[in-house]
């Protein structure tokens, strides 16, 4: 693959990548999957702090 070409990753690229980052996860389905990660927070002031 050249330099600055980019494809979608295929379901077991993109499972085994996830694997690398703990805390995302997968949600959905087909057009509608998508990767999230859940932040909680102590108190309001550390939500601004992250923000």
């Amino acid at each position: 693959m050249s330099s600055g070409t980019r494809r979608p990753l295929g379901p077991t690229e993109l499972v085994t990548e996830l694997s690398r980052h703990p805390g995302w996860t997968l949600q959905g389905d087909g057009a509608e999957l998508s990767i999230a990660r859940r932040f909680e927070f102590g108190s309001y002031p550390e939500v601004l702090a992250f923000a």
